[in-house]
């Protein structure tokens, strides 16, 4: 028969283990969806008179390449090869890592060291196995990646780094409003419809919001050559989209529409576009859980529409390429954001304080030691140096006792303890 502290033991292993399973399958699966996701994808519609248009439609991801078109007898379907594959899970680790110490660290820790150090180590690998892979030594003997790997960086950027942040900030938003509303009374609640936790609620409000800032537009450009030659291009952090529209006096109709996620490798124009965009997104939700101030987060939207506006007119003015351009500026999330610290009120920290101290002391003392020991955590380094600190010192007690560790223990205690007292004295 097992007795309490072993049954406690057992089942401390069995939520580790169930805790553990849950994130690899939950990793499985974002990664495969990452690597089923379009970086590139293409499509056009070309018609004359009233017979039917010819449609044509590209799609490319990290597993296939996919091609058709109304008159081809066959789709133009390929895999990539195996290397080329092997080298995008490879990219995926760092935010694999990344995901894990998220879920293992507390909310009011700091990630912006580790995301940094997962952005820089994501653009290496990318960059690595794109242009310098493989050595010129066995450059005969292995075949060349794709180079298409860059882009697929930024996409695990945005799905695997990006969005499970904005859903932890907004996870632990619905796990304090849900404090706070356990306090009002039951005939004034308002009944849960979808029968889902705050936490998993907020968690899709997170990963929506953070689609959102990378996806939606900050700027609107319209070409015209003539009354029904337009071209429309539109840019948002992590998407470039165009869409073109012509319709000749002879009856004939073109459209086109293409989306790109931009290379990795672009990273001056990367972090300008995202940056102060990205801060605006993330201090709108710390704006309300009540730790940042409505000043820092109208200081980083201005900054956000600003500042990728006046750099892509400075640097990417190529692009107003007919002889009259219209240049529309969209400041659609700036505009939600403010809303946003308009009407919502910010958390007051002291309630939700006040709140989870009455249900730590609930917890049995043994399992709060467990949890500690859990918690606890020694650095590698400190761990080495103890070590052979410890190392050290044995075997200078070997030297002094002549060669053997069996000396008098009696001896040492009353040595120590007469030198304690000479201390003293």
């Amino acid at each position: 028969m097992y007795g309490g502290k072993d049954l406690e033991g057992i089942s401390l292993r069995v939520l580790k283990w169930e805790v553990s399973f849950r994130f690899w399958l939950k990793m499985t699966l974002a990664v495969l969806f990452v690597m089923l996701m379009p970086f590139w994808s293409f499509g056009n519609s070309t018609g004359y008179g009233e017979s039917s248009p010819s449609l044509y439609f590209s799609y490319t991801c990290m597993l296939f390449n996919y091609q058709n078109a109304t008159d081809w007898p066959e789709p133009d379907f390929w895999f990539r090869d195996t290397p080329t594959v092997v080298a995008a899970f490879i990219i995926c680790i760092p935010a694999i890592y990344f995901n894990r110490r998220l879920s293992r660290e507390t909310e009011d820790k700091s990630i912006w060291d580790i995301g940094t150090a997962t952005f820089f180590s994501t653009a290496s690998l990318a960059a690595y196995f794109a242009y310098s892979f493989p050595p010129p030594e066995i450059a005969g003997f292995f075949p060349f990646l794709d180079w298409d790997l860059p882009n697929f960086a930024s996409v695990v950027l945005l799905f695997l780094v990006l969005l499970p942040v904005f859903a932890r900030e907004t996870s632990q938003l619905g796990m304090e409003r849900s404090i706070i509303h356990a306090r009002i009374p039951e005939s004034r609640r308002r009944k849960n419809v979808l029968k889902l936790s705050a936490s998993t609620t907020y968690s899709v409000l997170g990963y929506v919001l953070g689609f959102a800032i990378c996806l939606i537009p900050f700027i609107l450009i319209i070409n015209i050559w003539e009354v029904n030659d337009l071209v429309y291009d539109t840019f948002s952090v992590m998407a470039f989209v165009q869409y073109r529209y012509y319709e000749s006096g002879f009856g004939w109709v073109f459209s086109e529409t293409r989306l790109e996620i931009p290379s990795l490798m672009h990273l001056v124009d990367l972090l300008i576009f995202t940056g102060f965009r990205t801060l605006f997104g993330y201090n709108v939700i710390r704006y309300c859980r009540g730790t940042a101030s409505r000043r820092r987060v109208l200081s980083y939207g201005i900054s956000g529409a600003l500042i990728p506006l006046i750099y892509f007119l400075v640097m990417h003015s190529q692009y107003a390429i007919a002889d009259v351009a219209y240049l529309i500026p969209l400041p659609i999330v700036f505009v939600l954001g403010f809303l946003v610290i308009r009407i919502a009120r910010p958390i007051e920290r002291e309630t939700v304080a006040e709140e989870r101290p009455s249900e730590e002391i609930t917890v049995h003392e043994s399992k709060r030691r467990d949890s500690y020991e859990e918690i606890i955590k020694v650095p590698v380094l400190y761990s080495i140096r103890f070590r052979v600190m410890g190392a050290i010192s044995r075997l200078r007690e070997f030297r002094v006792f002549g060669g053997s560790f069996t000396y008098d223990e009696t001896r040492v205690r009353e040595e120590s303890v007469e030198g304690e007292e000479g201390n003293s004295e």
